[in-house]
């Protein structure tokens, strides 16, 4: 990771290892077999760390019949999230989206009618429960102008984020055109999930009541209270792609996701789904153990990009790790004798050889600095580890001389008078400068961020007609604000203006 604590933060992170390890079949042995499962392909994945426990044909695309809801959603909540919809608006069915609600071919039959106004909120509970196809293209052609222009965005959302995902309509009742990876589902899961975890509010619903009717959610190991913690998230059934279920549930903090595609009935996907989850609790918790014996053994080093950590300038810190007999994801921030540098807690699975790197400006005149890393882990555990680093308390200074330091001219002449100017330490240094003319400012030749890199030139033209005749005295000053622990320098040149 790399940041820095001015300019786009989150631009600078440059991570040597990938922040989230797939490691298919990869359950420990003390969380027991791997699980059977039915279905033709199907994966579980952990949310906060996306660790993958276990896979089958993970990477196979499929039709993903109604789970392709999940896609629609997740732009629904970003509009809101834009400022563009919210949850108390109302939207407008046309005929098509009409017509669909009322169509026995298709599930939910929340029945709309033609011109009906309906709200957000009450279409996202009849999307979450009953997946009412009509709700989904109400919100899609009111977003994307046409279903078509909307499903065109859902699938540049799967290329965005580098999914194996391709969308035929917003409601996944086409398989034709409609292929998706359990992978790529569950991606689709963690993501909405991590950045709109409102969803819960709908996929928790055991029911919902529209119109007088009451609509189960169709997510029956909810309703039956079989699998402690389910909350979420979406059933899928066609015949093309048979009986699917992307669920997640969350016990003690920890969150996991699974996807069963293509099971042979309801009962079985849900079994397939319990199985899935549960074998994925059993992982994070053997996973929690090793990563409690990594943590405590844990070293960091800091090493700096100079011999000291100068004022006024980024300075590179890099941090690497040892004692770790097993990768440990975490969150990684920094803090500079006690105060936050770089960005917030980046995501990054620490190992022997990851180095993390930050950008930091200590201040002026400090000697004594301490670097401390805070790594929080997926289960809430902070873990610090404080570092001495050299600072200075030396002052930055600079070195420089005029194309001249004498000279006399006529009053009708011109001088163009050079400078070069060089920071001693050889650092890039942005420090405030300007040309002065008998110890007064010269207008529009002074800038509060003059920058050497390290070595810098300007230069001044005098007009001699402009100047009485007589002595005078051009200067080049840095560190005109007289900022701590820089030097303040002068680089004059004794004028004489002849009589006429």
């Amino acid at each position: 990771m790399k940041s820095t604590t001015s300019g786009p933060l989150r631009a600078l992170l440059a991570l040597v290892l990938s922040a989230a390890l797939l490691l298919p079949g990869a359950a420990s042995a003390s969380a027991g077999s791997k699980p059977s499962v039915g279905g033709s392909g199907a994966i579980v994945m952990d949310c906060q760390t996306g660790e993958v426990y276990y896979e089958k044909n993970a990477d196979t695309p499929r039709p993903a019949a109604s789970m392709t809801k999940l896609m629609s959603v997740y732009l629904v909540f970003e509009e809101i999230a834009a400022g563009n919809l919210s949850l108390d608006s109302y939207v407008t069915a046309s005929a098509y989206a009409a017509g669909i609600s009322n169509n026995r071919a298709y599930s939910g039959l929340e029945r709309l009618k033609t011109g009906g106004r309906y709200q957000v909120d009450t279409l996202l509970r009849l999307i979450m429960t009953a997946s009412c196809n009509g709700s989904v293209i109400v919100l899609a052609e009111h977003i994307g102008g046409t279903e078509a222009a909307f499903v065109q965005r859902m699938n540049d959302k799967a290329a965005e984020w580098g999914i194996q995902a391709k969308f035929a309509d917003c409601c996944g009742f086409e398989d034709q055109g409609n292929a998706v990876t359990p992978r790529a589902m569950a991606v689709i899961a963690q993501t909405i999930l991590t950045d709109y975890p409102q969803i819960l509010e709908y996929s928790s619903l055991s029911s919902t009541s529209f119109q007088g009717k009451t609509f189960a959610s169709t997510n029956t190991l909810l309703r039956s209270g079989a699998c402690p913690g389910i909350d979420g998230l979406k059933s899928g059934t066609t015949s093309g792609a048979g009986y699917c279920f992307t669920g997640t549930a969350s016990r003690d903090g920890r969150r996991i996701i699974s996807v069963v595609m293509n099971s042979t009935s309801y009962s079985a996907r849900m079994n397939d789904t319990k199985r899935l989850l549960e074998y994925g609790f059993a992982c994070r918790t053997e996973r929690e153990k090793a990563w409690a014996a990594a943590a405590q053994k844990l070293e960091a080093s800091v090493s700096l990009e100079g011999e000291y950590l100068w004022p006024y300038v980024d300075n590179t810190l890099t941090a690497s790790f040892t004692g770790l007999s097993a990768e440990l994801p975490c969150s990684l921030s920094w803090e500079l004798n006690g105060a936050p540098i770089g960005a917030e807690a980046m995501p990054v699975t620490l190992r022997e050889d990851t180095e993390v790197q930050v950008l930091c400006t200590p201040p002026a005149g400090e000697t004594a600095l301490t670097a401390t890393l805070i790594l929080t882990l997926p289960n809430g555990e902070e873990i610090r580890r404080e570092v001495p680093v050299p600072g200075t308390a030396g002052e930055l200074s600079f070195t420089g001389r005029l194309g001249m330091t004498e000279v006399t001219m006529y009053p009708e002449g011109t001088l163009t008078v050079p400078l070069q100017v060089k920071n001693d330490q050889d650092l890039s240094l942005a420090v405030s400068a300007g040309w002065y003319l008998d110890g007064a400012p010269i207008p529009n030749y002074q800038n509060d961020a003059f920058q050497l890199e390290p070595n810098g030139s300007s230069a001044y033209t005098l007009q001699g007609e402009s100047l009485t005749p007589g002595a005078h005295t051009l200067e080049f000053r840095c560190n005109t604000q007289a900022l701590p622990g820089i030097q303040q320098a002068s680089f004059p040149l004794e004028l004489t203006v002849l009589r006429p």
